[in-house]
């Protein structure tokens, strides 16, 4: 129920701030629509979004868990959604599953997609994707309009949303320039941030109340397995909402508390505790900017927030100044920013009358403080769950959710202060009217639409022009270059999947990568989307050989042998100039060419260089030293224990630190590859999550599989059960004796997971029909 402040003015005045609002939301589909649904291949972070989806698809046809298996695709293997959110994915997956399933196939007509009503994941992505970027600003709204009682203020701070914008360099928050094809990939946040404000609303009501216990803790489990981050401040906020208040209430609030929480513990425990008790399998990246992990400085912050920098950025001004080689710190009218700040006095004023801090500015209050990370608060937030691993700069998308709210309760109280003072029935409208129209500038900066195709090369935009205009003129010159020259490199791609295994290479990001591209895409964009395994540029930082891609020398068959990159995908020319006599021509397609490297394939036998134990920081540059020399050739190999317990099956432990020191430095390298030396792999056999291998081994030795090693993992020799090894630089091994072996490596998730989430749901749904009877059955006798 409204508000009596919120009562000013005539009943149809929140009608005409909603249908503000709607208009906005209109805007906003038809700029993004072309991005969102473009066919063109995806950029950045998205391509790791499309092989996921098709890895999961994957998964539901071989009869995996579709919540955790082996995604071989980038940085030598890792299974991502064991450590990473997962519901987008596999809802995504299953609707599109059982839309096919019953879609009607005309027996007269082929069964392509276009003509058996049979669609595929990826379009659906697309699809939601550009229905979220919409419902956004809408959730944002509806939030806010319960948290303050005031349609109005939800109204404006939906439009708020829509235009909010930070510099690109921090990229994390709200602003959608994140979202699209040419933004940063950040798609599962979007789908975190709809959800996060709908759960902060029944989360403040059934920590006040009491009512809606069941629910509040299904919406902190949804949010945690549909974005981590977004789930944990899902959590985080609810523990703030049951310790901020009357003191006089605070036992029932912490008992509700309790409850929500155990609640959401149970309905996703499946996924939160295989991620804590695996942590040591999570990669904490060396080559991430610093300020990801620390955040910025409270003081910088406050700077930033105050002349505009965090909400109402010049994104437009930000690409001119990249294409001409320099900064541009201009910033538009920054209405959101003004707003803000009347909403933060305006709230600040009533908690002090009120004695009670609004939920709104309490969670404005927080993003801000932990905005500013280790930056700001130094070894403190490693006292917090996740903090010594969390990226600190995602909390700007909090400080932007709550800044906008705040943004809407100001521009809803200057609606009734002009109101107040003037006392005449047309005051209000007009307020809200003007109010409107000082987010037209923001707006059409934005999400200028008035760009066609063909209408102006590709170029700088001139004045007036809106980020999005700029974005979609990169995205046709891409999707062009795309249709005249994708069919080749998609000739060598299939021609290199169809004949067998090994990882795949199209130039370092750091080298000839770089600009071996398409239009604005990168030909290493491709592989990932079209599954095929790759070197190259890192997609997925957690895995543990994430950083050592790096190292990979493509100069040196060792390495190439080493991370099994048996095909190398390059413009003709290069392959011809590089001429590396163990590169061997496969395919030429015009100016782009396929060329294959004789690795001993996804495993390898080596020999043991030492047992060493240490931290995962010593890890990196001791293997990444080590990987620079001849040992790699010798097959010397140390055994890894990185922040777990040695065993003694492989003699004295050494601190890795001092790995280097032990092993020495090696002679000339020998002519003959260590797998030849050692005996040698007579068959080998990969599939999803399964990895085979027939050995002949003539010397005691290590049996080595080319994947990131990680606890889950379980191998057998010969059908018996062999406890697996690190060993450098992150892969699996097994010991195994001369003689013939059989080797095998299975991915196995928890056996418990899919009875925990069956047990979570179960609980989740008595306690709902618990608290439903109970609530019915104090209704009938009051």
């Amino acid at each position: 129920m409204p508000s009596a402040e919120a009562a000013i003015g005539p009943r149809w005045l929140p009608w005409v701030a909603v249908a503000l609002l709607l208009a906005v939301v209109v805007h906003i589909g038809r700029g993004y629509r072309e991005e969102a649904l473009s066919q063109t291949p995806a950029l950045n972070d998205e391509a790791l979004h499309v092989a996921l989806l098709r890895a999961t698809d994957e998964a539901f046809e071989h009869g995996l868990d579709p919540t955790d298996f082996w995604f071989p695709d980038v940085a030598f293997g890792y299974p991502v959604f064991h450590h990473y959110q997962h519901a987008p994915y596999v809802a995504v997956v299953a609707a599109t599953r059982a839309w096919n399933a019953v879609a009607v196939v005309d027996p007269d007509e082929s069964a392509s997609d276009s003509t058996s009503g049979r669609v595929n994941p990826v379009a659906v992505w697309r699809w939601v994707a550009w229905l979220l970027v919409m419902v956004l600003p809408l959730s944002i709204a509806w939030s806010v309009w319960r948290f303050a009682r005031d349609p109005i203020a939800g109204a404006f701070a939906g439009i708020a949303a829509a235009v909010v914008a930070a510099p690109h360099a921090l990229y994390g928050g709200l602003d959608l320039n994140n979202f699209g094809w040419s933004g940063a990939g950040l798609t599962t946040q979007l789908w975190g941030a709809v959800l996060i404000g709908p759960v902060w609303v029944a989360i403040h009501r059934a920590i006040t109340t009491g009512r809606g216990l069941v629910l509040a803790g299904a919406g902190i489990a949804l949010t945690t397995v549909t974005h981590l981050f977004f789930g944990w401040l899902a959590a985080a906020v609810a523990v703030l909402f049951a310790l901020v208040g009357p003191v006089a209430s605070l036992g029932p609030r912490i008992g509700r508390l309790v409850v929500v929480g155990g609640l959401a513990f149970a309905m996703c425990a499946y996924f939160v505790v295989p991620l804590v008790v695996d942590r040591e399998a999570m990669n904490r990246s060396v080559f991430e900017p610093a300020w990801k992990y620390d955040g910025l400085a409270l003081t910088d912050a406050a700077t930033r927030i105050a002349d505009g920098r965090l909400f109402d950025y010049d994104s437009a001004g930000w690409y001119r100044g990249s294409l001409e080689g320099k900064a541009d710190d201009g910033a538009r009218f920054p209405v959101v920013t003004l707003l803000l700040a009347v909403g933060l006095v305006v709230s600040v004023v009533r908690g002090v009358r009120r004695r009670a801090v609004a939920p709104v500015l309490l969670v404005f209050v927080v993003a801000f403080a932990l905005f500013g990370g280790r930056a700001t608060w130094g070894g403190l937030v490693d006292w917090l769950p996740f903090g010594e691993s969390m990226h600190f700069h995602r909390f700007l998308a909090p400080l932007h959710w709550a800044g906008v709210a705040l943004a809407g309760i100001g521009a809803a109280q200057l609606v009734r202060w002009a109101s107040a003072r003037i006392g005449r029935p047309w005051v209000a409208p007009v307020v809200v009217l003007a109010l409107a129209g000082g987010f037209v500038p923001a707006a059409l900066e934005r999400f200028d639409g008035a760009v066609e195709p063909d209408d102006r090369p590709l170029a700088p935009p001139g004045p007036g022009s809106g980020a999005l205009d700029y974005r979609r003129l990169v995205l046709r010159s891409t999707w062009d270059a795309v249709r005249a020259g994708s069919t080749p490199i998609a000739a060598l791609i299939h021609a290199a999947k169809t004949a067998g295994p090994g990882r795949a290479f199209a130039g370092p990001p750091s080298g000839w990568g770089r600009d071996y591209r398409l239009g604005a895409l990168h030909v290493y964009d491709l592989l990932p989307a079209a599954r095929m395994p790759s070197v190259g540029y890192t997609y997925h930082a957690m895995s543990l050989n994430a950083d050592i891609a790096g190292a990979f020398d493509e100069s040196r068959f060792a390495h190439h042998d080493l991370f099994n990159v048996r095909w190398r995908i390059a413009p003709t020319a290069r392959l011809e100039r590089d001429a590396l006599p163990f590169v061997y021509p496969r395919n030429i397609q015009g100016s782009h060419s396929l060329a294959e490297v004789k690795t001993s394939g996804a495993f390898g036998l080596v020999r043991s260089a030492g047992a060493f134990a240490g931290s995962r920081a010593d890890w990196f540059s001791v293997i990444h030293r080590w990987l620079g020399t001849a040992h790699v050739e010798s097959g010397r190999f140390p055994v890894l224990f990185v922040d777990r317990e040695p065993d003694g099956r492989f003699g004295e432990v050494t601190p890795l630190a001092r790995l280097t020191d032990r092993i020495g430095t090696p002679d000339a390298p020998p002519s003959a590859p260590p797998s030849t030396r050692l005996g040698r792999i007579v068959g080998e056999s990969v599939g999803p999550g399964r990895y085979e291998a027939r050995l002949d081994v003539t010397t005691p030795c290590l049996a080595m599989l080319k994947e990131t090693f990680h606890p889950r993992w379980r191998a057998t020799v010969d059908g018996v059960a062999v406890e697996p090894v690190m060993v450098a630089p992150a892969f699996i091994a097994v010991p195994v004796d001369a003689g013939a072996h059989e080797v095998v490596f299975v991915y196995t998730p928890p056996a418990w997971r899919w009875p925990a989430a069956l047990g979570g749901l179960v609980l989740a749904v008595v306690a709902g029909v618990g608290e439903t009877w109970r609530r019915r059955r104090r209704g009938s006798v009051a």
